[in-house]
């Protein structure tokens, strides 16, 4: 089983062994850290890949329950495995994949051509600030969770 943290402060430490084992720490980390982001960013390139095979009238609402899951975890650490949480990304990675095919299929295939250009635009635009407004709040966040008392 591999552990992990989110919050996790290294301290120094004085002697060469407490030293090694925070390097370690942080090697681990970082590791974690980009395998989470490929897992994601591999949902999303199997989504836009297989895009004429996936595309959905109605799509939506799990993203939700990935938050939950997520916010709760970094507080309370009731997910056992590291492997897990490399599954629940890679779901999340997925669903975000569809939900950007479902947007832009549905722009190029049900938007007059007048005003095709202009949706795009427009939902670019929104998507990006939305991701702005997420990495904002993420700070924010971040800053909280890591002040709570570890569980």
């Amino acid at each position: 089983m591999i552990g992990y943290q989110s919050c996790a402060t290294i301290l120094p430490a004085d002697n060469a062994e407490a030293n090694e084992a925070n390097k370690k720490r942080k090697i681990r980390a970082l590791v974690a850290y980009w395998i989470i982001g490929l897992c994601n960013n591999y949902g999303y390139v199997v989504m836009l890949t297989a895009a004429s095979d996936i595309i959905a009238d109605h799509a939506g609402g799990n993203e939700g329950i990935n938050v939950i899951i997520f916010t709760t975890e970094a507080i309370y650490y009731y997910i056992p495995n590291f492997y897990i949480v490399i599954a629940l990304t890679l779901w999340e990675g997925l669903l975000g994949g569809s939900s950007y095919v479902n947007t832009f299929y549905r722009i190029t295939s049900e938007v007059s051509e007048e005003n095709k250009q202009f949706s795009m635009a427009i939902t670019t635009f929104g998507d990006s600030i939305g991701i702005a407004l997420a990495g904002a709040f993420a700070i924010f966040a971040h800053n909280k969770i890591c002040d709570l008392p570890m569980p």
